[in-house]
């Protein structure tokens, strides 16, 4: 009996070809197999180490609530130490783990002449929170409060008052500016304790004086004080600090009281012209006129 013929659709595969395509499909599903059944060969072990960091992570966020908002702003590894609040700077401060918006506050509470006498003055600062204060108390070291005496309520409202109390100055004394410390200034009349400091605070900032008219600019210190002062003084340009053009960081800039409006544009120019060649390039900036060039151009070079 013959076999019957199956009908011919113009394909055909010889057998070395299906052999091909059969050891093709079974290493396919060979690979799909072991694919899926890895992670249950080795993930336990991986999946464990994940718990165990999961839950030490959450234990850690527990006891320290304020770490997001730390990591969030950018901090480093908070450590704590001994410091001055009278003088810690803004990179100190941030060691101790403090939030941003609290160093700011901080630090222009310092620059408006104020001053910690003890630690319980930290609270003062309304951005400092009672869990930091409680964490950053123990640490805090007032060895530069300490060369002064909390000055007298009187004294800050009547600057005269140290002329009443026998520190009236030799009518001949003469100070130079930009080299006076606090003690000599103290010999001035109208000069106490808090003026003084202020004084020499803003010097540090400005880089030094190049004219005594500058001393108007020093925070709450009155227009009668400055004119019984003024002549009392000798200023020389050579002691002023200049920043250089082409080396300044913005932070360099911007720390400046005449510099920090125009930090971002001065680096602008000075990123589309390479660097500069003259300070006088700066009038290329539409902020600055020739008045505001006269006043940032003595703390400034190339």
């Amino acid at each position: 009996m013959r076999k019957p013929k199956w009908p011919e659709y113009g394909f055909h595969l010889s057998r070395n070809s299906r052999l091909g395509i059969y050891g093709l499909l079974l290493i396919l599903v060979l690979l799909i197999a072991v694919n899926a059944l890895l992670p249950l060969w080795l993930g336990n072990k991986d999946n464990a180490g994940d718990k165990t960091l999961e839950e030490a992570w959450a234990q850690f966020l527990a006891k320290n609530k304020d770490s997001q908002r730390f990591a969030a702003q950018g901090a480093t590894d908070t450590i704590l130490f001994t410091f001055d609040p009278n003088t810690a700077s803004k990179e100190d401060l941030r060691r101790l783990g403090l939030p941003l918006r609290t160093v700011y506050t901080w630090l222009h509470y310092r620059e408006k002449g104020g001053r910690f006498y003890k630690k319980e003055d930290l609270r003062k600062l309304y951005t400092l929170s009672p869990n930091d204060y409680r964490r950053i108390a123990p640490y805090v070291n007032l060895s530069y409060a300490r060369q002064f005496k909390e000055p007298d309520i009187a004294q800050i409202y009547d600057p005269g008052i140290s002329a009443k109390r026998g520190y009236e100055a030799d009518p001949d004394l003469l100070l130079p500016l930009n080299r006076a410390d606090t003690s000599a200034l103290k010999k001035l009349p109208g000069i106490g304790s808090v003026f003084a400091c202020r004084i020499v605070r803003y010097r540090a900032r400005l880089g030094g004086f190049y004219s005594v008219e500058q001393l108007k600019e020093v925070y709450g210190l009155p227009d009668s004080t400055f004119q019984k002062i003024a002549k009392r003084f000798t200023v020389s340009t050579k002691d002023i600090k200049k920043i250089n053009l082409n080396r300044a960081f913005f932070k360099d800039l911007a720390h400046h009281p005449y510099l920090r409006p125009y930090a971002k544009e001065i680096l602008q120019l000075r990123r589309q012209l390479g660097r500069f060649n003259s300070v006088e390039q700066l009038r290329q900036i539409g902020l600055i006129n020739d008045q505001k060039y006269r006043k940032i151009a003595a703390y400034l070079s190339i």
